[in-house]
């Protein structure tokens, strides 16, 4: 089954709105748990880390379809 390109581009918005989503809720949660600290860089780091993953995924995932189909160099130009 083949997803349509608008589809996959909704997948990874809603894929890095949520881990980040996740990252700000667990920075928040620190700041009530004693001898923790809630700080905005962490916040940064866990955007970065998410965005970082997805992206590896993504040249993972267009990598695998180049040895599948050799059509399709294009696979992340599909996204933007």
């Amino acid at each position: 089954v083949r997803k349509s390109s608008t589809s996959v581009k909704i997948l990874v918005v809603l894929s890095a709105l949520s881990a980040i989503a996740y990252g700000v809720s667990d920075e928040l949660h620190q700041g009530f748990i004693p001898f923790r600290v809630s700080d905005k860089l962490d916040i940064a780091a866990d955007a970065a880390g998410a965005l970082f993953g997805l992206g590896s995924y993504l040249l993972w995932r267009c990598r695998g379809r180049r040895q599948l189909e050799p059509s399709s160099d294009q696979c992340l130009s599909n996204l933007a």
